[in-house]
């Protein structure tokens, strides 16, 4: 069976749509984040947490300091410097998340 070669990519060059991709193109951070607590079936989004860098139209992924015990999250860019954390219970029960230090990248599309 042939054997195949792939040359290396520096990433720093790499474009997708036109968009630089990697290197200064990904910004993490760590924030604090206090989630309200949430009835079943309901949801909330914070306040604006202040994540230098981030631009809006950029995606954010979300890390977790523990368990979310069903609840489902998510976070946007909701202004220059700023990203919000949007959440939603689809549990059948009440549940309060503590505080805690929660890992964010904001990545170039």
């Amino acid at each position: 069976m042939p054997k195949t070669h792939f040359d290396a990519i520096e990433t720093n060059s790499l474009t997708v749509a036109g968009q630089p991709v990697g290197g200064s193109n990904v910004i993490a951070a760590t924030v604090t984040f206090d989630p309200p607590s949430l009835a079943t079936m309901t949801g909330a989004v914070s306040s604006a947490i202040t994540v230098t860098g981030a631009v809006l139209g950029r995606r954010v992924e979300v890390f977790p300091p523990y368990d979310l015990q069903g609840v489902q999250v998510q976070a946007y860019v909701s202004a220059a410097n700023a990203i919000k954390f949007s959440l939603f219970n689809p549990t059948g029960a009440t549940i309060d998340l503590a505080s805690g230090s929660w890992k964010v990248k904001v990545v170039a599309p």
